[in-house]
């Protein structure tokens, strides 16, 4: 079994904005449950300390094998959501894209992504 584990440090003006940002990661990702072939299990969970080195959202999530995760990563399915949070295909309830998004693909240094093996 293979652990991926990926956290967002997500901007907003303030932390209603933060929390919004980080249900969204968390609605989209856990859509993605029984759609990925070789996915075991996969859940976000949100920062609810809200401490200044806290990431606002981790994703957990587990696969069968090494193949499996690899497919995940070029699955049509992952990949919409991918485009959905990175390129503002989704809109955030006041009709604009979120600031935490273009912080995303500003710093990628903020997002962590490490499969974890066995």
């Amino acid at each position: 079994m293979i652990k991926h584990i990926v956290m967002w440090k997500v901007a907003g003006a303030d932390e209603a904005e933060r929390t919004s940002a980080a249900l969204l990661v968390k609605k989209l990702f856990e859509e993605l449950r029984g759609r990925i072939p070789g996915m075991l299990h996969i859940e976000v969970g949100i920062d609810y300390c809200h401490f200044e080195h806290s990431c606002q959202a981790v994703l957990y999530s587990a696969f069968e094998s090494e193949e499996a995760l690899s497919a995940y990563a070029t699955h049509p399915e992952h990949l919409r959501v991918r485009d959905l949070l990175l390129w503002g295909t989704h809109h955030s309830p006041s009709g604009r894209l979120s600031r935490w998004l273009k912080m995303v693909r500003q710093n990628t240094e903020s997002t962590t992504d490490v499969p974890i093996s066995r």
